[in-house]
């Protein structure tokens, strides 16, 4: 900053005056230029394009130019002068978010027949954020699922009146047969003798002796799982759909440093606790709750009440059904009035913990809709381990599940042109693995 000043004796010493005794001097500017060489080219990142995953790891394009500093501004040059330094990369990796459950699909099973049109599958399995193992598909019902289902062209027939389905891609249970030929009346399958006891009675004896292995249907009750009896204890409440069941622990002994610990699990819950549970509450997210207990002393245990209330919003659609109990009758869901359910229908089997289901039921055609492969199918799926079994056209089915819990899913084009009638009864099951996923 230039001002008015004299010098003052040998040492240069300088006496500052004010600015009107150098009126009549010329005034140095404020400013002079310096490095005067011209600043070296570099690389910049001019902008980021979007990530290309919305979760999980994706990448990320990004323009890169060769600038060079020109008065305070970057202006851009010839690439050329840059070509000595590192470029920076285009595509960066990139994350947005965590994707906390996935869904994976398998490779496509070969055609179902051997000529003519058919079908190819692949399984799909719920995958959590470790990717440890499957997780239940109920975990991944916010993403869309792919299709595990498509049409295929085996190439012509010749020599042939009907067409020979082969084998679907897993091995069809005890008694399931494949679907009748074209005009034949499908005849329904005979299961092995022995293996089936649609009797109610099968699931109340395995509830008479203690609270373990009950299903509980009232609005309201207490379970006392504390004493002595198994070690792994399993019970179920199950409520209507448009309900959610309301779990409060009265009392626990459970012996968290000994690995004994509480597991609650549910349509679009699934929860794992042992410490400070007294008092505490659970609340689920759809109208069923198990609830499993691991004890590795006897004595212990936990006492519980729950209740039932309206659910504060919905999982279910307006034409699925709900079947409780050790046996009952199947049928086709009835679409609404409008005819737009489009995603389908949906029929929720659930019995006592423990205990298995069979489903024996026969699919009929009953008039013109729409066609191809993925439009008429009904889907039986197995929530314990995540099996899905795929049925089209009109036949007989057998299947049988692995846990207590299954979904049956109709397409819209198979309540459009078909009808469902059957029913399902308990089976016994064998002793659960220890470290399996609840039934």
């Amino acid at each position: 900053m230039p001002y008015c000043a004299r010098a003052r004796g040998e040492d240069e010493d300088e006496e500052v005056l004010p600015d009107a005794q150098c009126r009549g001097l010329p005034r140095p500017r404020p400013q002079e230029a310096c490095g005067l060489e011209p600043c070296p080219p570099r690389w910049k990142v001019m902008s980021l394009g979007p990530c290309s995953a919305s979760c999980g790891l994706g990448t990320a394009t990004r323009s890169v130019a060769c600038v060079r500093l020109h008065h305070g501004q970057d202006a851009a040059v010839d690439e050329a002068a840059c070509a000595a330094l590192v470029r920076p990369r285009a595509s960066i990796p990139c994350i947005v978010a965590d994707c906390t459950y996935r869904w994976h699909v398998g490779t496509w099973t070969q055609c179902s027949v051997s000529c003519g049109d058919g079908i190819r599958r692949r399984r799909d399995t719920c995958l959590g954020p470790q990717a440890q193992g499957p997780m239940p598909a109920d975990f991944c019902r916010h993403l869309p699922k792919p299709p595990t289902v498509q049409s295929c062209w085996a190439g012509p027939c010749t020599g042939q009146a009907t067409l020979s389905p082969a084998p679907p891609e897993e091995a069809p249970a005890p008694g399931q047969t494949t679907a009748a030929s074209a005009g034949a009346a499908p005849e329904w399958p005979q299961p092995r003798a022995g293996r089936l006891s649609p009797a109610p009675a099968s699931q109340e004896r395995v509830a008479e002796s203690s609270a373990c292995g009950r299903q509980h249907l009232e609005p309201t009750g207490t379970i006392d799982m504390r004493g002595p009896g198994r070690a792994d204890c399993v019970v179920a409440i199950g409520r209507p759909l448009g309900e959610v069941v309301t779990l409060q622990v009265l009392e626990s002994s459970l012996n968290c440093s000994a690995g004994e610990m509480l597991l609650l699990w549910g349509r679009l819950t699934w929860r794992k606790t042992c410490r400070k549970l007294s008092g505490t509450t659970f609340r689920s997210k759809a109208n069923t709750l198990v609830v499993r207990q691991r004890r590795v002393r006897s004595g212990g245990g936990v006492l519980l009440r729950y209740s039932s209330r309206p659910a504060p919003g919905t999982f279910h659609r307006e034409c699925d059904v709900q079947l409780f109990g050790p046996w009952g009758e199947i049928e086709s869901p009835s679409m609404s009035a409008d005819g737009r359910s489009t995603a389908g229908c949906r029929v929720f089997i659930d019995v006592a913990p423990r205990a298995r289901i069979a489903v024996h039921a026969l699919a009929t055609h009953t008039g013109a809709g729409p066609g191809g492969a993925e439009a008429s199918y009904v889907l039986i799926r197995d929530i314990h381990s995540l099996r899905t079994t795929t049925f089209q056209r009109q036949q007989a089915i057998y299947w049988e599940s692995e846990g207590s819990q299954a979904e049956m899913e109709f397409s819209q084009g198979f309540l459009q042109t078909h009808s469902l009638r059957g029913q399902y009864w308990t089976l016994h099951s064998g002793a659960q693995e220890p470290g399996r996923a609840l039934p």
